[in-house]
């Protein structure tokens, strides 16, 4: 389409063509992940150190560094992702938050033998019942994950 306007001759085919171009470009450009990088501290069932809610958005990575006062799982429900973390010891888990939504963290205070070994019965399942030598789940925060 060609328009001529005071001596000028204007093509508008390519202009859009450019301008569309353009906006797929710039909307592209910002749909990289971005690390974000947690420290929770716990200390007698509750968290002493860390936000109650770790916000991201979709695609993210998720760098946990927990740390506990006793032998202890860490939960993300609606990931199921269940870390161990052992007394004193620091532990990092990474993950990519694929999910959208939010979702509780929690912890589950179990007995552990002197070997580090989960003594009590888990059969693999995502369940709550308490087992003899656990306090139960405790929630601690939530993970919001946001849509890119």
């Amino acid at each position: 389409m060609t328009y001529i306007t005071k001596g000028w001759e204007l093509n508008i085919g390519p202009f859009i063509v450019l301008c569309i171009l353009g906006l797929l470009i710039s909307s592209c450009a910002n749909t990289g992940s971005t690390v974000h990088n947690f420290d929770i501290e716990i200390e007698d069932s509750s968290m002493i150190a860390g936000e109650s809610t770790l916000t991201v958005k979709q695609r993210d990575q998720v760098v946990l560094n927990i740390k506990s006062d006793e032998d202890i799982f860490f939960h993300i429900h609606g990931y199921n992702h269940k870390i161990q973390v052992q007394m004193g010891k620091a532990t990092t888990f990474e993950f990519g938050a694929e999910v959208t939504g939010s979702f509780p963290f929690t912890i589950h205070t179990l007995g552990f033998d002197e070997n580090h070994v989960d003594v009590t019965h888990d059969d693999g399942h995502d369940s709550h019942q308490q087992n003899e030598g656990n306090k139960g789940e405790i929630e601690l925060g939530r993970l919001d994950v946001y849509p890119r």
